[in-house]
Order: structure tokens, then sequence, then C-alpha cells
């Protein structure tokens, strides 16, 4: 009897454990002290989001569309002085986003507050 009760009892929970780890917020990893200053520069000083406050400090600072540093060529290049805001921290890469409109990761290293 016990044997048939379990076996009862086990479907039902084979199909609803999907639904029970896709419902389950993800864990978010706390940012550097770096990102957090960025993000502040990004998002605080009554800015809107929209604006561009950091920029590239570096010459040809390569970006990647989909991830950092890919196992191919960069997607593209970045010039010195280019207007970007940040969206996203990524361990030692930030997602930021141009004037132009191109979002990719860039080394955090590359970013500075204009002058």
């Amino acid at each position: 009897m016990i044997h048939g009760l379990g076996k009862l009892l086990v479907f039902p929970c084979l199909f609803l454990l999907p639904f029970v780890f896709s419902c389950a917020p993800a864990s978010k990893q706390g940012h550097s002290a770096r990102e957090k200053a960025l993000l502040e520069t990004t998002l605080g000083k009554g800015e809107s989001a929209s604006a561009f406050p950091l920029s590239i400090a570096s010459p040809r600072v390569a970006y990647y569309l989909s991830g950092p540093q890919q196992a191919r060529p960069p997607d593209g290049y970045f010039e010195k002085g280019i207007r970007v805001r940040l969206v996203s921290g990524a361990g030692s890469y930030s997602v930021v986003e141009s004037e132009t409109g191109v979002t990719g990761y860039v080394p955090n290293d590359s970013l500075e507050e204009p002058r």
C-alpha cells in the first residue's frame, strides 16, 4: 500500500519540480567597489539613465557583443574619449552602451569619468 502511494506522490512532484525552480530568484553576487563607484556615477546624482557620464580612457579599446574575452577577434573598438554609460558589471568587465548605440563588454580599467 505504501509503495503505491509513493508512486502516486512522485509523479506530481516531478511534474511540479521545473516550475518551482524556474520561479526561484537568481542569486546575485555583490558588486566590487569599482563596479559600485561606476554604477553610482552612471545612475546617481539625479542623472537620467540615458546620460553618458563615462568615457573610454584608452585608445582603441576592444569590445565584445556577446561576452567578455571571447576566443575570437573583438567585434569592434571604441576610440579614446567615446562617451558611454554603464549597463552592468561582469567581473573585471563592464557592459556599456555608447552614444552611438553599441552595447558591448569592455575592461573596467578602460573606463573613466570625463574631465
